[in-house]
């Protein structure tokens, strides 16, 4: 494995631990909000308590092939909710697929054995809905990544994440090939056009910039900063704000998976504006010997990423892949008595 395919390794364990939190953190939140224990169906049944064993097996109804995400939680969410259940209980559980596996037509992903069936009734839909939406995500995300992966390009997701899942959701684009960026406000700075017209525009961001003490702005900076930029006159600033932190001695690494960055992210340019503007980035981070990284974002999709991505630019960025994937596989769950 290489070293950025272990730069990879690493941010995909981050962020699943941060998604395996999310779930454990969540899941009371998601047991009360569909009230599995208070399932009056199978309260009726009889099954809600009666030891009567049997299983549930996710498998795939769709016949085009996707890329597994989520699954590998259902452990963890069905041992969580097996001790707010407070019955004697017992699981056992079979994983055919694992998180990033490609899963075919009929294919079994996943199974639990229990002595109460009615408590794998009551969990079937909230874990076929998490999985469900977490592999259109990651198979959406590489989708693009496959699309773009002879131009050195890295496919980013964004902040518009569905509130309460934002974890679970980067996980999903991490597991499709594709980096999270951005997990919180806290990771980094970006200052985007509101940010700019707050300060009253690009030339009093860099006079804020200009007379800003080195250390505070060192210390500010040492996760990286983007500055989007919506027009030419936008750009001609963003590069003196550049220069203004070499006169100032910071220094940013130019590759997103190592080291923080300073980005450019232009944004909802079309193909021929984007082109022009991205060979005077690097005309002038040559020239200067400043190390420039270059985001493409707004408008980019499946039917226009690889035109994008001829240009060379560093990333493309995209909400699309958290927010409407195209593409939402059929996994379905079958109940077996044992």
């Amino acid at each position: 494995m290489g070293s950025s395919d272990q730069i990879r390794q690493k941010i995909l364990n981050f962020v699943k631990t941060k998604a395996r939190n999310e779930v454990i953190r969540n899941l009371p939140k998601w047991l009360s909000e569909d009230k599995v224990f208070g399932d009056v169906t199978s309260h009726l049944l009889g099954l809600d308590s009666a030891d009567r064993s049997g299983k549930i097996i996710f498998f795939s109804k769709t016949k085009e092939k996707f890329l597994l995400a989520g699954a590998d939680f259902l452990q963890e969410i069905f041992n969580q909710s097996a001790k707010l259940f407070r019955q004697n209980l017992r699981l056992h559980f079979n994983q055919y697929k694992k998180d990033g596996d490609v899963v075919k037509y009929k294919e079994k992903i996943f199974e639990v054995v229990s002595n109460k069936i009615g408590f794998l009734l009551s969990l079937e839909r909230l874990c076929l809905n998490l999985i469900i939406r977490l592999s259109a995500i990651a198979t959406e995300t590489r989708r693009l990544v496959d699309i773009v992966s002879g131009f050195g390009v890295h496919i980013l997701a964004t902040r518009k994440t569905t509130p309460g899942l934002r974890f679970l959701e980067k996980y999903a684009v991490c597991v499709g090939g594709g980096l999270p960026y951005r997990l919180d406000l806290s990771s980094g700075v970006m200052i985007k056009d509101n940010h700019i017209g707050a300060v009253g525009g690009m030339k009093n961001l860099l006079s804020f910039f200009q007379k800003l003490e080195n250390e505070k702005l060192k210390k500010i900076l040492r996760k990286g900063i983007t500055i989007e930029v919506q027009s030419k006159e936008d750009l001609s600033y963003a590069l003196k704000i550049a220069k203004n932190f070499k006169d100032k001695g910071i220094d940013f690494s130019n590759n997103l998976l190592h080291h923080s960055c300073f980005i450019i992210m232009l944004d909802n340019f079309d193909y021929e504006t984007s082109k022009s503007l991205l060979k005077q980035i690097r005309d002038f981070s040559s020239s200067e010997g400043i190390k420039i990284f270059v985001e493409l974002s707004g408008g980019i999709r499946p039917h226009n990423v690889k035109l994008f991505a001829k240009i060379r630019p560093d990333a493309i960025s995209t909400s699309y892949i958290t927010f409407s994937p195209s593409f939402f596989p059929d996994i379905s769950a079958d109940i077996f008595l044992d």
